[in-house]
């Protein structure tokens, strides 16, 4: 059965059509060139335009197909101010997670999911206000509040009090601008667990339908109205390395022929709602993780393989800039690795933890684990300078903007993880044509959620990888889906 999410792409076929009929019967080089990103043009997205005519944005639907070519520049350039935008929610959000989980500024006992749950009913559709959180949620937030008043040296919470401050006009030495900041973050809580609350209920009246594919394109787009959030985690980079075994296996790719690679949203892990460790400094993970991966497997030459990232975010853009110059500098870049213990966690992942970052750095020593962070191993890998270097962020909107490469310096592979769940269909189909520019003819992208896919795009659906991080009642994994540049 076809589902209605696909019906809404008249000429469009979702590359996870043929995955839902799977699933149901399975269950230092030179850098790149270009430095800066190119909008695509009204000619890169007529076939997206033409093919999905019956669902554009309000905006381009309004004037017609006649002056659709007129009215693209304005539109692509307010959309870009749009979805860059979204990035102040997405910070907004991980402050959130960092109430819950921090240990930085309090004593308090981190959050479980028992407790955010509780939270999630107590505030659930209603107005919060100081009384009505949980005592250990209620205590966490004053503690935070507390933080923020206070000079600080710690960079989340000083990012928390120039978000705030640059939210309202409050002093946070104050009395009263504590109790102001206090409720602008109890008013992000609610948001938060409102959201939340209401993108479950949408898979679930979904799951009644009982077809994978609508299940797979809802939950592959479900966050296409919330803000970006920066945040990132190991478990998606485990996926990626299971999938380029299963491809390397399968003579998909070549050894030493994975040297040019662009990774989507590298994100920044500041307080990810799974983690949302924040006694170590923000970094960058994926990046190196997947460096790390291709050297591992022979993919890459250590005296070639460089990596460019593809993210709107100043805050990771900067950062990632930062790790480039230390780098140049002959300065290494340490990062910090934790892994929460618990039964049932799948070998192989526990073994790419113990292994993560052998072929690109070195083991250094990790910072302390706090006293109120239990079930928990932390090691550390100082990455080299000479990968550090090879890292060049580019700022890129990837749904509407694009690197102009000559061929022979098209990448090999692109990785977009936690990325495209961001965007709905028609985005979703944008960015791909914005891939196709970038990719070698027999290049990849991988992906863990769906991209839509039109009957003229050269990037296509091959296949897919099912990823398990652990063997637990509810689905604790990843697909990751093959999408191939064809001539």
């Amino acid at each position: 059965m076809i589902a209605p999410a696909l019906r809404t792409f008249p000429g469009a076929t979702l590359a996870l059509v043929l995955l839902a009929v799977c699933l149901g019967s399975s269950a230092a080089a030179q850098p790149v060139a270009g430095t800066t990103s190119r909008f695509m043009s009204y000619e890169d997205a007529l076939p997206t335009l033409t093919t999905l005519a019956d669902d554009l944005p309000a905006e381009l639907a309004a004037h017609g197909a006649e002056k659709l070519a007129a009215q693209w520049p304005p539109w692509v350039k307010k959309s870009d101010r749009d979805i860059r935008a979204r990035l102040a929610q997405g910070d907004e959000d991980s402050l959130v997670n960092l109430i819950f989980l921090g240990t930085t500024f309090t004593q308090q006992p981190r959050a479980t999911e028992a407790q955010i749950q509780a939270t999630k009913k107590q505030v659930l559709g209603a107005t919060t206000a100081p009384g009505k959180l949980p005592a250990l949620i209620e205590a966490r937030l004053d503690d935070f509040v507390r933080a923020l008043a206070q000079p600080s040296r710690e960079e989340r919470i000083s990012f928390a009090q120039e978000f705030l401050t640059s939210r309202a006009s409050l002093d946070l030495a104050t009395v009263a601008g504590q109790k102001q900041a206090k409720a602008l973050l109890l008013a992000s809580i609610a948001r938060v667990l409102n959201e939340l609350e209401s993108f479950t209920r949408i898979v679930d009246e979904v799951k009644l339908l009982g077809d994978d594919t609508a299940l797979f394109v809802e939950r592959s787009q479900i966050y296409r109205n919330r803000g970006l959030s920066s945040d990132t985690t190991l478990r998606p980079n485990f996926a990626i390395e299971e999938t380029l075994k299963e491809l390397l296996a399968k003579g998909f790719v070549a050894p030493g022929q994975v040297n040019r690679v662009a990774v989507v949203g590298p994100g920044l892990d500041f307080a990810d709602k799974q983690a949302g460790y924040d006694f170590y400094p923000q970094q960058t993970i994926q990046p190196f993780a997947l460096m790390d991966t291709l050297l591992r497997l022979g993919l890459a030459t250590a005296t070639d393989v460089q990596v460019t990232t593809l993210d709107l975010s100043p805050k990771i853009n900067d950062h990632i800039q930062r790790v480039r110059e230390q780098g140049l500098r002959g300065e290494a870049y340490t990062l910090q690795l934790p892994f929460a213990l618990r039964e049932g966690l799948q070998p192989g992942f526990i073994q790419y933890w113990e292994a993560f970052g052998s072929k690109v750095g070195a083991p250094a020593e990790p910072v302390p684990i706090p006293a109120t962070v239990t079930g928990l191993k932390l090691r550390a890998v100082a990455v080299q300078p000479s990968f550090a270097a090879r890292v060049k962020p580019v700022d890129t909107n990837i749904v509407l903007q694009y690197l102009d490469l000559p061929e022979a310096e098209k990448f090999d592979l692109i990785v977009g993880t936690n990325i495209f769940i961001y965007y709905d269909g028609f985005q979703k189909s944008l960015a791909l044509a914005n891939v196709s520019k970038m990719l070698r003819v027999g290049g990849f992208l991988l992906s863990n959620h769906a991209l839509l896919e039109i009957p003229s795009s050269k990037v296509n659906w091959t296949g897919f990888s099912q990823i398990k991080y652990s063997d637990t009642a509810s689905v604790d994994g990843d697909f990751i889906v093959w999408y191939r540049r064809n001539p």
